[in-house]
């Protein structure tokens, strides 16, 4: 089976992400929160560029 070098990387993520059971803990109460948050704000490119931002000054 071949698969797409894009796929590849993912996988990859994926298996690093997953890796220690600390990662696992840690994704798995975040999801847990979004799944028990009643409302969700997902931000905007231009949100995520001024906390970045916000964050290295």
């Amino acid at each position: 089976m071949v698969i797409s070098e894009k796929e590849y990387n993912s996988w990859q993520e994926t298996n690093y992400l997953l890796g220690t059971k600390a990662n696992r803990k840690a994704l798995a109460h975040s999801i847990s929160q979004l799944d028990n948050a009643t409302n969700h704000h997902f931000l905007t490119p231009a949100e995520f560029d001024r906390m970045s931002a916000d964050d290295q000054a």
